[in-house]
């Protein structure tokens, strides 16, 4: 016997504080959103007990329907709740169709027998569901205490069911009267279960965190190990690419260095250590101040990452160039640097290159501003010894004749070696370069002491400790030797491709200066003779007074204009009107200049115009003769001489520089200039190009019999014939007695279109030289006389396109293949063929 009431008032309580438990385990596990649903579920199972518990006290309604229909509600969401902790869908639609049903059995159903088997059958109905879930669903390490939380909802769903099957006939009485065991069994379950169940949630929550922990654990572990992996596989590819590999302790001042990284300055991986001071006594001191201010940048964030290049010294004592990329990978919670990492690599070959294209840009920049070629000679021979200071460089230049070595440029030399060479005569076996210049080829002895070329000289060379001597012959555009290029060192040595390609470079660069003086020398020589005339000549004179913006000119300054001094304006403003409009802005900025201190002299040319409205050209020279106490110009006076003449003799030298004086056609060099440009357009536009060499085949017999004044008619009428044969777009030039060019342009992308294009024209410029020459010749008795000659072409031809060969080897094989055509019979063409060898 036992009293209800108290029943359902322990269990309610026992509800509330299962509900408690549920929101703490949801204040203690965020994410586990199921105890949401266990803690309301056991609010409304609470509620409705309570309401159960209310009956005689307040109407049938709350205490039955309401109550009822708030447990079948709890129960509903106890589901939704289940299914959550077992990691499945909560199904919130089940609970609210149960509730519906159960508040309408309550309402329409009057008996109270078969109000509690429809009650009780919906409760374990969903006692049953529960039960499944805990038994079927959730995590195998969890099984023994789902299946126990299974067995219990288990034993609801029987007892409900036995419930629904043996009905009490009347509802309990009002006044807390004792019943029967089996009216109590529910409420005793309902105790039950709110104890066992906050005990089976606790249980799976804390084993859930516990596996949880184990993986994050697991999962930790995994992650360090592939991160070092990683990190391994990094280090792996970042010297498979030629780099070496640093690691930066940045706290403790250690660094780690690769393998690669110690190999990069000579030394094996036990011979540097792992302290931060192997960097600092090794890197240029030249270069550390701005390699660890680009360090200090990115260690203070200012920078996402630093990059710098400096030199290291190497374990033989020289310096590389090394390029170094580093990176912070860990700070700490102030940001400051706790780990970086980075790569060096090896840049010692790009800045060599850097550091040979500067120089022959500073070269090049001396030229153009006509600087003495002394120092120009000069500047070669310190520049290359600046970037290979294991090399001693001399220039020896030979004399007008050709046969003594006269000019040493060699400021390294001992001086005593260099009066000893000074006035050498060349020949095979007068060392390297007197071998180099008579020979013409480049001569390489790499040990000085045993080679048969130097047994004259052998002690000479090591008084002066030199073991090695590589000598380069230095050319003229026309191919004559000017002298050589020689490159000393003090032990034996061998060149390498880099050092023959360096040695090449530098003897062609010799060759362009020596040619732009030999140039330069005979303009100066013309321009003397035009001073001699010109000095005899009256000047034109200017006085500006520059306060009052007066100039006051001579007679002769216009009469240089074709003007009278009546004519003559005293403004400055006529002196800018006569200006070739092209002429003013350069002009005015000269005198600018000069009035403002920034030049001390003002000396320019520019055309003027005359009366007639001609212009000549003028050379305006003039100096600020007089400054106030602010230094500021107040009068300039100057002359004007007029060098028309002048300028049209530099154009007619510069015409016969490039131009045949007899055929007017263009010369060898200009010849290789635009066959150097076509080169260049074919690799452009992927076109052949095609060279022809002609050599007229009876040309001598012509000569020998009328003299070389009829041959040079003969060349005149070929080199017009020639013209006559091709596009404007071609080249037709004379390279040398009756040898001459013919170079195709554009011909065809398709070799076979070009050669037959190539062809067509060869074999119609071969036909119009095979028709007969009518030269007319006149006699010293001043009677013409007409010699008719009959003259054939022996013509090569070689197809070309961008620079898969040299220049070089396009005229020789053109060359070739007009021997071919002129061993063939005369008056053929022959086109070049490989394995043709004349």
């Amino acid at each position: 016997m036992i009293e209800l009431n108290t029943l359902r008032l322990i269990a309610t309580v026992s509800f509330v504080g299962f509900v408690f438990i549920a929101m703490m385990l949801w204040h203690l596990v965020p994410h586990e959103r199921s105890m949401k649903y266990w803690g309301l579920s056991a609010l409304l199972v609470a509620s409705g007990l309570f309401l159960l518990g209310m009956h005689g006290y307040t109407s049938v309604f709350f205490s039955e329907v309401i109550a009822n229909t708030v447990i079948m509600l709890g129960l509903g969401f106890m589901y939704a709740g289940a299914r959550m902790l077992l990691r499945e869908d909560a199904g919130h639609q089940w609970q609210w169709y149960a509730v519906g049903l159960a508040f309408l059995i309550c309402v329409l159903v009057p008996d109270i027998s078969q109000r509690i088997t429809a009650i009780s059958s919906l409760h374990a109905l969903f006692f049953a569901a529960c039960s499944v879930l805990f038994w079927a669903k959730g995590e195998h390490k969890l099984r023994i205490t789902r299946r126990i939380a299974a067995l219990i909802f288990a034993a609801g769903a029987i007892l409900f069911i036995y419930r629904a099957l043996n009905p009490p006939l009347q509802a309990a009485p009002a006044d807390y009267s004792t019943l029967q065991l089996v009216e109590a069994v529910p409420y005793i379950y309902a105790l039950l279960l709110s104890m066992w169940l906050p005990l089976t949630l606790m249980l799976i929550v804390s084993t859930r965190l516990q596996f949880q922990h184990s993986d994050a654990v697991e999962r930790t572990q995994q992650a360090l190990t592939e991160l070092k992996e990683s990190d391994a596989l990094w280090k792996l590819a970042v010297e498979g690419s030629g780099g070496g590999v640093w690691d930066w302790d940045v706290v403790n001042e250690k660094v780690v260095y690769s393998k690669r990284w110690k190999e990069l300055l000579g030394y094996t991986e036990d011979e540097v250590g792992d302290g931060q001071d192997e960097w600092n006594k090794r890197i240029h001191p030249e270069d550390k101040a701005a390699t660890l201010a680009a360090v200090n940048r990115h260690f203070a964030q200012k920078t996402p990452s630093y990059s710098t290049e400096h030199r290291l010294l190497c374990k033989d004592g020289s310096y590389k160039w090394i390029l170094t990329r580093g990176l912070v990978v860990d700070r700490d919670s102030a940001g400051n640097p706790l780990r970086a990492v980075g790569i060096h690599t090896d840049i010692s070959a790009l800045k060599l290159q850097e550091a040979l294209m500067q120089f022959r840009n500073r070269i090049l920049v001396m030229l153009a501003r006509g600087e003495p070629i002394e120092q120009v000679m000069l500047a070669i021979v310190t520049g290359i010894e600046a970037i290979h200071p294991e090399m001693i460089c001399s220039i020896l230049l030979l004399d007008d004749a050709g046969k003594r070595l006269v000019d040493v440029i060699a400021p390294s030399l001992p001086t005593f070696y260099n009066d000893a060479i000074k006035g050498i005569e060349v020949g095979v076996g007068k060392g390297s370069c007197g071998t180099a210049a008579v020979v013409g080829e480049r001569v390489i002895v790499d040990d000085i002491a045993t080679h048969p070329y130097w047994q004259l000289y052998k002690q000479l060379a090591a008084s002066a400790g030199l073991a090695a001597c590589w000598s380069q012959p230095i050319r003229s555009s026309m191919h004559h030797v000017l002298g050589t290029l020689a490159i000393y060192h003090r032990e034996i040595n061998q060149p390498s491709a880099a050092d023959i390609t360096l040695i090449e470079q530098c003897a062609d660069l010799i060759s362009v200066a020596l040619d732009k003086n030999a140039a330069e020398v005979q303009l100066h020589d013309r321009e003397r003779q035009l001073a001699l005339v010109l000095d005899a000549s009256q000047l034109g004179f200017w006085d500006w007074d520059i306060a009052s913006n007066k100039v006051v000119r001579n007679e002769r300054w216009a009469k240089m204009l074709d003007y009278s001094l009546k004519d003559i304006e005293l403004t400055v403003k006529q002196w800018i009107d006569f200006i070739h409009p092209d002429d003013q802005a350069m002009a005015y900025k000269s005198i600018q200049d000069c009035l403002e201190g920034v030049a001390s002299l003002h000396s320019i040319e520019y055309r003027m115009q005359t009366k007639d409205g001609q212009y000549k050209w003028v050379l305006d020279q003039a100096q600020v003769v007089e400054r106030d106490a602010n230094h500021k110009a107040i009068r300039m006076c100057g002359t004007h001489t007029d060098i028309t003449e002048r300028k049209l003799m530099e154009e007619q030298i510069r015409y016969q520089a490039l131009y045949d004086g007899l055929t007017q056609l263009p010369n060898r060099y200009l010849f290789e200039d635009r066959l150097r440009q076509a080169m260049v357009k074919s690799k452009r536009t992927s076109c052949y190009g095609a060279l022809m060499f002609l050599d007229m085949d009876n040309f001598k017999q012509l000569n020998d019999s009328y003299g070389h004044v009829v041959g040079d008619l003969l060349l005149i009428e070929v080199a017009a014939r020639l013209k006559s044969s091709v596009r404007a777009a071609d080249t037709v030039a004379r390279i040398g007695g009756d040898e001459f060019v013919v170079e195709l342009e554009q011909l065809d992308t398709d070799r076979g279109l070009s050669q037959k294009e190539a062809e067509s024209a060869a074999d119609k410029i071969r036909q119009l030289l095979a028709e007969p020459y009518v030269l007319k010749v006149m006699a010293e008795s001043g009677e013409e006389t007409t010699v008719v000659h009959h003259c054939t072409a022996s013509i090569g031809v070689v197809l070309f396109i961008g620079n898969e060969i040299s220049q070089k080897e396009i005229l020789k094989r053109a060359d070739n293949a007009m021997y071919r055509a002129k061993d063939s019979g005369s008056n053929q063409v022959r086109f070049y063929e490989i394995n043709s060898v004349h």
